[in-house]
């Protein structure tokens, strides 16, 4: 009798040895992974999602804004890499029901003015509102950049968004010879921060989930 009630308190002993030892290891992978998380993330997500900053500006003639809703933000980055390039003609996209609407198409003018854009020779891309968006936009932005003779451009994405955009632009580009060059540029939260935040995370993921529907299923 003695030897089974040490025998059932030796396993117990084991057991709850087992599970602190476990319990540990699992909270110091935790401590770990959270520490880590930059890293990893950074290491892991970024560079399926975001196409690296270009070292240098190429000249480039073109330059087009991905602009959808004639965010302010956007257009003093497009003014600034315009300067940086060397553009003379800034396209920006604007979708067509924005386009149609009088007070909506106002307001974006307005933005554009206020980033100190010159507005009367700003061109206008109408793209459509249809899925997949990115990959519908990418296609009449090419159309119109060959129709107008262009042999490349530069576009301003978000850098999130960088990569997508870059294999979308290239799929109906390069067909046609024109180069298409990348400019990233970086809003509150970004390839380098998303992940310190929710907020931040509700920017990122969707686009990563979109970049494997478009992997597998758009391109």
């Amino acid at each position: 009798m003695k030897n089974w009630i040490f025998k059932t308190v030796q396993k117990r002993v084991l057991t709850w040895q087992a599970k602190l030892v476990l319990s540990t290891f699992c909270v110091a992978l935790l401590i770990t992974l959270w520490s880590a998380r930059g890293f990893l993330l950074k290491t892991l997500v970024n560079p399926y999602i975001v196409d690296s900053p270009p070292t240098e500006y190429p000249r480039c003639p073109n330059l087009v804004v991905e602009n959808w809703t004639g965010d302010y933000e956007t257009f003093v980055f497009a003014k600034a890499f315009a300067e940086k390039t060397g553009a003379d003609i800034i396209a920006a996209t604007i979708y067509e029901s924005v386009q149609k609407h009088p007070r909506k198409r106002q307001a974006t003018m307005l933005n554009a003015w206020s980033a100190e854009l010159d507005t009367a020779s700003l061109v206008w891309f109408v793209v459509p509102f249809k899925e997949p968006k990115t990959l519908a936009i990418a296609k009449t932005v090419v159309d119109s950049a060959h129709k107008r003779g262009w042999k490349e451009f530069s576009l301003v994405t978000r850098d999130l968004h960088s990569r997508r955009s870059r294999l979308c632009y290239e799929k109906f580009a390069k067909p046609l010879g024109i180069k298409v060059h990348i400019l990233p540029y970086e809003s509150e939260f970004n390839h380098r921060n998303w992940f310190e935040s929710v907020t931040g995370w509700t920017v990122a993921f969707p686009e990563l989930v979109k970049q494997l529907y478009y992997d597998l299923f758009a391109l």
